[in-house]
């Protein structure tokens, strides 16, 4: 039953980040200091936050950078992994030695270490925290590829 609700609520945001810009939403982003703190009411249904901004817009609207982020790092982690996995086993040698090597460096640090290592080298923002991340999550992947 919990399994239903939880496909329900990601089916529900899903639908929300999909069509995010034909809600009639404010912009995340407008500041009216006037609202500031301000109840929910018709105008904003959930309230506003300590700048005035429309608390259902910057949901709906952070909704996309939720979801996606996720789901780009499980793809691009799954894809890296798999493929060096697969490439490793099938040539075998020095390029199978190769890798099991760097992954073996990879798994002797901390995810998040490393993740915050390769966000230092990428630069700030969203795609550097979802290159971080899904080099952090690859060898975790491969290992699994591999296992089997």
């Amino acid at each position: 039953m919990r399994g239903l609700a939880a496909v329900l609520v990601l089916a529900a945001l899903a639908m929300v980040m999909v069509i995010a810009p034909l809600l009639p939403v404010d912009d995340p982003a407008d500041v009216d200091l006037a609202n500031s703190f301000a109840p929910p009411s018709a105008e904003h249904p959930l309230g506003t936050d300590s700048s005035g901004r429309d608390i259902l817009a910057r949901l709906v609207w952070g909704s996309r950078t939720a979801l996606l982020g996720p789901l780009v790092v499980t793809a691009l982690a799954t894809t890296a992994g798999v493929l060096l996995a697969v490439t490793a086993a099938w040539r075998g040698g020095w390029l199978d030695a190769v890798v099991a090597r760097a992954f073996d460096v990879v798994f002797g640090f901390p995810g998040i270490l490393l993740a915050l290592v390769v966000a230092a080298m990428v630069g700030a923002g969203l795609r550097a925290a979802v290159v971080a991340i899904a080099v952090a999550f690859t060898p975790y992947v491969s290992a699994g590829s591999r296992a089997g």
